[in-house]
């Protein structure tokens, strides 16, 4: 005798519309227009467009970890200027990568700024 009722499918598949996850199938290509392919778009992170006071929040989180990074860039500049007219040229290139990496950060907080300006 089965312990499942006569109705219950068994194949283990969903039926129910409501379980399907929201925003459509993670398959279809519905994000790749907006530009953010294979990354979440800030907009449809949140039902409801951000308030002014969730913005300037927001932003002035972005303005504090950018002004952080700005300091560790001239700090990681004088080091490296220090190191050099000390005659060890050894810092040089280890120094300069580190700064590319601040400066791909940076350029990554302002896209995702452009992004929540225009949702």
């Amino acid at each position: 005798m089965s312990m499942t009722g006569g109705n219950v499918p068994r194949h283990g598949g969903a039926t129910n519309p409501a379980a399907k996850p929201p925003g459509g199938s993670f398959g279809t290509d519905a994000g790749r227009a907006s530009g953010f392919a294979g990354r979440v778009n800030p907009a449809r992170l949140y039902s409801r467009p951000l308030t002014r006071d969730q913005r300037t929040t927001v932003v002035y989180g972005i303005l504090c970890f950018v002004v952080i990074l700005v300091i560790l860039q001239l700090w990681l500049l004088i080091a490296t200027m220090n190191a050099y007219l000390g005659g060890d040229a050894s810092v040089i290139w280890p120094a300069a990568g580190a700064s590319a990496a601040c400066l791909l950060l940076n350029l990554g907080l302002l896209r995702y700024l452009y992004a929540i300006e225009r949702s």
